[in-house]
């Protein structure tokens, strides 16, 4: 047995286009012949994976284990969260990489291989993760949400939008690229003025903003090359407005994390960010579409207890 008492996992059948509700029968007997019984609660809408999750832990799970890309990670993390803090201090949380973005393993350093994954699945293991908070607007009315991974204003707001009406049948890293592609040709980069803690605003005309707990998105885009979610800070990188051609033969850049070079791009670390405009812009969190500014964006210190062998010492 593997010492957590009871797991459970939470799964998205239709993730990844229903690959994971495929494979997930076959990923669980491995790791229920290495870690003991596992059960599994199956998302059917939207929103299930936070509701499931939370009744996971009132359930008493020691492990809730979050099957399914970054969107089912996302919506499990703010099951586990209420108030700023975890719905209850000794429930540990674990990624397993099935869905078509599968960005947030990466920086955790989650393998895909259920053998391996099974290896990892150890109390011993556990670390501390910040998670972020976004607050910001929505139709005039205020909307807020944890986010695991990163929270974007401006471009990656309508590229996420496109990618969730075109479907991702290409994959993640094909979906994702092309999407941002056209979203780039008809976004229109707005002015916005931003603030880190109680500093002074500093105004940009932006391409987009990524505040940063871990460090890729968009199907491996490694925007934010040295974030890491577990040291109580934000990587903020501000990419400025830049010619439409520009962006084109530069964006592949973005995946070796070679663009916070650029002389258009700001990076910044902090524990709080604020971003308003005069022309209201998207936000999205974890690849979800939601709101926009103005919008405020808080770190959590070491809120969520879970697996990430990459940051182990």
């Amino acid at each position: 047995m593997s010492g957590w008492g009871k797991i459970i996992a939470v799964m998205n059948p239709r993730s990844a286009g229903g690959r994971t509700g495929r494979e997930w029968p076959d990923i669980q007997r491995v790791l229920s012949q290495r870690v003991g019984p596992i059960a599994t609660f199956q998302t059917e809408s939207a929103g299930d994976g936070a509701r499931l999750a939370r009744q996971a832990a009132a359930e008493g799970a020691g492990l809730v284990l979050s099957v399914g890309g970054d969107g089912t990670h996302n919506e499990v993390v703010n099951g586990l969260l209420k108030d700023g803090a975890p719905v209850r201090p000794d429930v540990a949380f674990m990624p397993i990489p099935c869905g078509t973005g599968g960005d947030l393993v990466r920086t955790l350093g989650v393998p895909r291989d259920p053998a391996k994954i099974a290896e990892l699945m150890d109390p011993r293991r556990l670390q501390m993760l910040d998670a972020g908070l976004y607050e910001g607007m929505a139709d005039g009315q205020h909307v807020s949400r944890y986010f695991i991974n990163i929270a974007c204003v401006g471009l990656s707001a309508l590229a996420c939008s496109l990618v969730n009406q075109s479907g991702k049948w290409l994959g993640g890293r094909a979906t994702f690229f092309l999407c941002t592609i056209r979203a780039l040709a008809q976004f229109q980069s707005p002015l916005v003025r931003v603030r880190t803690g109680d500093g002074e605003w500093r105004s940009f005309r932006i391409t987009n903003i990524a505040i940063a707990n871990a460090r890729y998105f968009g199907g491996g885009m490694m925007v934010a090359p040295d974030a890491m979610p577990n040291d109580g800070l934000f990587d903020v990188v501000i990419i400025g407005e830049q010619p439409l051609l520009k962006s084109l033969t530069q964006g592949t850049e973005i995946y070796r994390g070679k663009h916070v070079r650029r002389p258009h791009v700001t990076v910044l670390r902090t524990r709080t960010l604020q971003v308003e405009s005069d022309t209201p812009t998207g936000a999205e969190v974890d690849g979800e579409p939601l709101g926009g500014t103005p919008a405020r964006f808080t770190i959590l210190p070491g809120v969520l207890r879970a697996i990430a062998p990459a940051l182990q010492k």
